[in-house]
Order: structure tokens, then sequence, then C-alpha cells
């Protein structure tokens, strides 16, 4: 009653919500020459994720919401964000603005999921300084695990994951949304 009270009522369209979450990039090895590398692998760019919408809208199926997870620079193991900063090889921001107005026209809904409380130390210079960003156990060790590679059941040496204190989570969380 107190939803309707404030006139925040939901309103239902009489018809089932279809949630879809989609991936963005992943960390793959390549090889350039001789030489191992590290590269970018599109998963999902934001034509396809559009191109689902359209499809969906399509066949009849409406009230879709779609979660773009590992969007931003860096993919699903990003570090700390700097700001809102689509993955070019996805589209860049462009194809995310393209992809904002495809669903805006289809009645679909678009989210950005963007975690704030735990990211992956990529780089020596991200801006992520343990002693000042993360979060602290108990006997006062900086909070984190190293990085488990689901498939192979191995621990890759090079990859942190790193749980961030609440207030840098905010000041993280604020540098997103000013861009």
């Amino acid at each position: 009653d107190y939803l309707k009270l404030q006139g925040m009522e939901k309103q239902e369209s009489g018809r089932l919500p279809l949630y879809i979450q989609t991936m963005g990039t992943i960390d793959a090895q390549s090889h350039f020459l001789i030489f191992p590398t590290t590269v970018k692998s599109k998963l999902t760019t934001f034509e396809d994720d559009a191109d689902m919408l359209a499809y969906f809208y399509d066949q009849g199926v409406g009230n879709v919401q779609m979660q773009l997870t590992g969007i931003l620079s860096g993919g699903l193991l990003s570090g700390p964000p700097g700001g809102f900063s689509p993955e070019g090889s996805l589209g860049g921001k462009k194809g995310y603005k393209q992809l904002l107005e495809t669903a805006s026209g289809l009645g679909a809904g678009v989210y950005a999921d963007v975690n704030f409380t735990t990211f992956y130390k990529t780089h020596l210079f991200d801006g992520y300084n343990a002693r000042k960003n993360g979060t602290r156990t108990v006997n006062g060790e900086v909070g984190g695990y190293p990085f488990v590679d689901m498939a192979s059941n191995q621990v890759e040496d090079t990859l942190s994951l790193y749980a961030v204190n609440p207030l840098s989570s905010l000041k993280y969380a604020q540098s997103v949304m000013k861009k």
C-alpha cells in the first residue's frame, strides 16, 4: 500500500520479463610471430546485443532486460574503473550509444554491470594502492585472493582479485558516473 500512496506502484505489462546477460571481452592467449601475447577476445559486441534485442522484439517477446558484463576497458578481468569507457573492440562509446538507442526504441532495458567492490590488478599504475584502497583481514593483511582458471583449475600467478574498501568503492563509482 505504501508504494501506491507514493505513486510508485509497479505497472505490470502482463508479460514476464526476459533477462539476458551478455559478456563483453575476456583475455585470451595469442601469438605474435613466436611470442605469446594476451589479447582481448570479443564475446558479445554491442552490435550483437542490438541484434538480439531486435530478434526477440520481432518474435513478439516484450519486456526484455539486458545486463552487459565485462564491457568496460579491460573486459571481464578489468582493473579499477577510471571512468565509463566501453571497450573499443565491442564498439566503443559510439556502439554503446547506438545500442541504448536501439533498446529504447524497442522498449528494452540495458544495464551495464560494473563491479566496484572487487577487481583484478592488471597494471602497475592503474590507480589502485593496496594500503589505501584495499580491505583488511583481521590480522591486517590486504584482502584479496589469486585468480583460479576454472577450466584448468590452475592458479594464475600474475592475476589477483582484490577487495576494495567502501570509501574507495564510492570513489570509483563516482568516477564512472561523471563520464
